[in-house]
């Protein structure tokens, strides 16, 4: 199986803002990669909503 590394860095941001170890800005940090790395604009604030939206695309 293969897996891609931003679909795990997403699955660690869901975590972390589902409550897990680590702040909330943690995931912003992640999230905010993904989208420097696709040439995305970033995001100021993360809610779950809108990372699932992100893990839509």
């Amino acid at each position: 199986m293969v897996y891609r590394y931003s679909d795990v860095l997403l699955k660690k941001a869901e975590a972390i803002l589902r409550g897990g170890n680590g702040p909330v800005g943690d995931a912003l940090v992640l999230i905010n990669a993904i989208r420097t790395e696709r040439g995305a604009s970033l995001f100021t604030s993360l809610t779950l909503d809108g990372l699932l939206d992100e893990r839509a695309r």
